[in-house]
């Protein structure tokens, strides 16, 4: 009899480990991939809905390293700033051969609630915050990446400040830090950002 009751806890416990062991490896499997979004028909992250740019974008330079020495050398491609009625996009393209992106961080919001130190951003951060997320991209190849962010969060804000980050992946290995931005972020470190950009108005809606 004790045999066959220490068998049977013994199987118990099996059966247990084994459901914890497969219940990790269940929550693990449900992690969903970032989807690469179509650049040229704007397919949103779901892949399902088309963006309808209302208003004109806005472009600025997305650099892998600190382009104040040499910023044509530096400058790997773009980040485009437009919206829809319900949305505000932050693009991010790569056009420099060999490029892509890895991880990137992006902070969409009041400038005075920037996750920083004297250093400069904290890019890490910026997830951790309403107004930021950060998305990781682990399948090499990734040139664009489009990011939304409902327009009505931004309602009492006059001006926002955009902050783009990325991992800078050069022949699919990590090579530089990426900024996008046309001014330099305020601190001992280089990061460029969109310093009080103000969100413009459907074009159906000024006339």
């Amino acid at each position: 009899m004790k045999v066959k009751a220490l068998l049977a806890v013994m199987a118990i416990g099996g059966a247990l480990t084994a459901g914890m062991y497969s219940c990790q490896k269940s929550s693990e499997e449900i992690k969903q991939k970032p989807k690469a979004i179509n650049c040229s028909n704007y397919k949103d992250v779901t892949g399902e809905d088309a963006i309808s740019p209302c208003a004109e974008p806005v472009e600025y330079p997305l650099y892998a390293g600190n382009p104040k020495n040499n910023p044509q050398d530096k400058l790997i491609g773009t980040i485009r700033i437009f919206r829809d009625a319900n949305y505000l996009y932050v693009q991010y393209s790569v056009t420099k051969e060999g490029w892509s992106l890895g991880t990137t961080h992006t902070y969409v919001g009041p400038c005075n609630k920037v996750p920083s130190t004297k250093g400069g951003a904290i890019p890490g951060q910026f997830d951790k915050t309403e107004w930021g997320v950060a998305t990781e991209h682990p399948d090499c190849g990734v040139r664009c990446w489009i990011e939304k962010f409902p327009i009505e969060k931004f309602a009492n804000c006059p001006c926002i400040c955009i902050l783009t980050h990325a991992e800078a992946l050069k022949d699919c290995e990590k090579a530089e830090t990426a900024w996008g931005g046309d001014s330099d972020f305020p601190g001992n470190n280089w990061g460029k950002y969109v310093n009080c950009f103000t969100i413009p108005s459907c074009e159906d809606e000024s006339n």
